[in-house]
């Protein structure tokens, strides 16, 4: 995701994948068709880093192209944390030299999160037609934590787009777009044995390297990320290099490159050429993450994911998604607040479903849009998926896709990342899944480096379809809901009649309506819905036992059985809303409530989900012993969510590491094993338990 975010706690919760965008390096002549917005400000950074203790420190130039006109001021910005930074003017000659500043604040909700724009002003006015050279230096405190930048004595890392952990030149008054890409070198000094991986071509031999003494070449228009640590790398050259930054071994990281290389292949093919010429994943600890906003980051040709996510199997829906964002969110970002999430999280999202089709099978595709992709959120199965969305809407969460709230990442990026995936998907469906790929490949060319509108993007896409969508996109972009609809059917003989009724505006849709036989056939029919009622007759060469409309989710709807599951635990998802709020008071009254009114019999296990979400709100709360007595309570309830369980034993894993229960957290961590073995498939819980076992 690009932009800013709430940080929602940190209960696992409320710690759901987000990203962090920026641009590396690639050849100059393979990307765009459209010149690059002229003159890019051009860097000279060099950066000290000592962990665990001290302090990060900064000093370098940032050159700024000429202007047609006199200028009398120059905007830098810089991250909250940054303490008392020293500006001044290098050249030109005539303006060299101390400046007046002057400061200006764009909080967030949690301190240090913010940043500060700085006005320097020098003793006289910067002439036109000459390039201005500012000079700088400053500090950021050791233990330093923000949004997608964190000074963790274990590794340290910084995102530019999210936090400007360096001057960062002023182009846009929004806060969630930050300034303009740069080029130029960075250069860090650390501790020997520290391991730096960063925007940029390496500068310096593996000699250097050993002193501690990295640089990177950034060669065209990035914002600018590293990540340092004493990192073990595991590495695959061809058919170009993949690598692996550990920070202790693990036995699938050879899987972990070999599924980011096939990942990159399948979206090639659906975005254009993978835009850099080379790709890692960095491991970052999980606390420093979660500290900083995020379970997955993506910055230029590289990604940060947390000791969690290399712990286990590869995960083709998390990676699918954070390596999207080499694409969408970083090669070609969103100018302007509509279409916010829409073009970068959406848009991963939908590369993260193409992925698993093409990787895992469309059996995996469908569960993954019904469901959800098993361990992609493990806290919350259902997130991303057909029935998150559902879940949602039943408690009033809901909102247009077209225009997504910029300043509610809780709301904007579940829409985006269930039916925003959906959506997406049903376009590709629609206009031909060929078309569709020709469409975001030129959009991805034309665009690269530069930002493109909302509208432009629609206006693109349906140029490039050859038709006309503007029914799909007030449909889908511009309403809430999904449709919802009623099917009816009689057979007499060999003849079937259907009629299928939509409730309210009627949605236009193409939907698949499969016909099973008594002894075991099956025949698809096409409907072509358009009005409010539709009626079919259609000849079968069986005898029918019964219908099913859309099977394969393959169109966003109020499926009968997940919208009364969506029902069935509305209670449910309204405190897990809070949960994700950190409102932790305000859950544990509501769950406690709502526990009160539990329906008999209770076959979606909203028992076991409200003790386990009591337990929760307690355990965030320091109520350990209050917590205990109510996952006891879940784990007793006669019905409980396979989906579900594996997060409920790691809860009772975290309270029994908090009472200091070693033997109760041996069992805990067990026991997620075998929930996952019942559930048939790995969540990342089991590894995340088994660290607790560590004193």
């Amino acid at each position: 995701m690009a932009g800013m975010r709430k940080l929602a706690g940190h209960s696992l919760r409320g710690w759901l994948p987000i990203v962090c965008l920026t641009l590396l390096r690639l050849p100059a002549a393979s990307w765009g068709t459209e010149p690059l917005v002229a003159p890019l400000p051009e860097y000279g950074l060099k950066i000290r880093l000592s962990p665990p203790e001290g302090a990060m420190e900064v000093e370098g130039t940032v050159r700024l192209g000429a202007t047609e006109a006199a200028r009398t001021e120059v905007r830098l910005a810089l991250g909250e944390l940054v303490r008392q930074p020293r500006f001044e003017i290098a050249s030109p000659a005539e303006a060299a030299g101390p400046v007046e500043l002057e400061s200006r604040s764009r909080p967030w909700e949690r301190p240090g999160w913010g940043t500060v724009v700085w006005s320097l002003r020098p003793r006289a006015p910067l002439p036109a037609g000459k390039d201005v050279v500012v000079r700088f230096s400053y500090a950021i405190p050791a233990g330093s934590s923000s949004f997608g930048f964190n000074l963790d004595a274990e590794a340290a890392f910084g995102m530019g787009l999210l936090t400007a952990w360096y001057p960062e030149v002023e182009d846009n008054p929004t806060v969630r777009l930050r300034g303009l890409r740069g080029t130029g070198k960075l250069e860090f000094s650390v501790p020997p044995g520290v391991v730096v991986h960063a925007t940029g071509g390496p500068g310096l031999g593996n000699g250097e390297s050993a002193k501690g003494r990295f640089e990177f070449d950034v060669r065209t228009p990035a914002s600018f990320s590293f990540a340092a640590g004493r990192y073990a790398v595991t590495r695959r050259e061809e058919p170009f290099p993949i690598r692996v930054y550990s920070l202790r071994p693990r036995p699938h990281l050879t899987e972990h490159i070999e599924g980011s290389a096939r990942i990159i292949e399948v979206l090639s093919a659906e975005f254009g050429e993978y835009p850099y010429r080379d790709f890692a994943l960095v491991e970052v600890p999980d606390g420093a993450a979660r500290e900083a906003g995020f379970s997955g980051a993506n910055a230029d040709g590289f990604v940060l994911t947390t000791g969690s996510f290399l712990d286990q199997r590869f995960n083709t829906a998390y990676y699918g998604h954070e390596i999207a964002h080499q694409w969408w969110g970083g090669l070609v970002q969103r100018s302007g607040p509509a279409g916010g999430y829409m073009l970068d999280e959406a848009m991963a999202q939908y590369a993260s479903l193409r992925a698993v089709e093409e990787i895992e099978g469309p059996e995996a595709a469908e569960r993954y849009r019904r469901t959800g992709y098993p361990g992609f959120t493990p806290n919350a199965p259902d997130e991303y998926s057909g029935l998150g969305y559902l879940r949602r809407a039943a408690v009033g969460f809901d909102h247009r896709l077209a225009d997504l709230p910029l300043d509610d990442d809780l709301l904007s990026r579940r829409m985006a990342n269930s039916k925003g995936m959906l959506v997406w998907d049903l376009l590709g469906r629609t206009i031909g899944r060929e078309r569709f790929r020709q469409a975001l490949t030129k959009a991805t060319r034309k665009h690269a480096f530069q930002r493109i509108t909302w509208q432009e993007f629609l206006a693109f896409v349906e140029s490039e379809s050859g038709q006309d969508l503007g029914w799909f996109y007030d449909q889908w972009l511009q309403r809430t809901g999904v449709p919802k609809w009623r099917l009816d059917w009689s057979a007499r003989g060999r003849s079937l009649h259907v009629r299928v009724e939509q409730e309210g505006d009627p949605y236009r849709a193409t939907v698949e309506l499969r016909v099973l036989g008594t002894a075991g056939e099956c025949a698809v029919q096409t409907l072509e819905l358009r009005e409010r009622v539709h009626e079919a007759d259609f000849a079968v060469p069986f005898a029918v036992k019964d219908l099913a409309l859309d099977p394969r989710f393959l169109v966003p709807h109020r499926d009968e059985e997940l919208a009364g599951q969506a029902l069935a635990l509305a209670p449910f998802t309204q405190g897990q809303l809070m949960l994700l709020r950190a409102e932790y008071g305000k859950a544990e009254a509501h769950f406690l409530g709502a526990l009160e009114r539990v329906p008999l019999p209770d076959p979606h296990g909203l028992r076991f989900l409200l003790e386990s979400g009591l337990a929760e709100a307690l355990l965030e709360q320091d109520k350990a012993a209050a917590a205990r007595g109510h996952l006891d309570r879940a784990l007793a309830a006669p019905t409980r969510g396979a989906a579900d369980l594996p997060y409920a034993y790691y809860l009772l894993a975290r309270v029994a590491k908090k009472q200091g229960d070693r033997a109760a957290l041996a069992f805990a961590v067990d026991a997620v094993l075998s929930a996952e073995a019942i559930l048939g498939r790995p969540t990342g819980l089991y590894e995340q338990a088994k660290a607790l076992l560590s004193p």
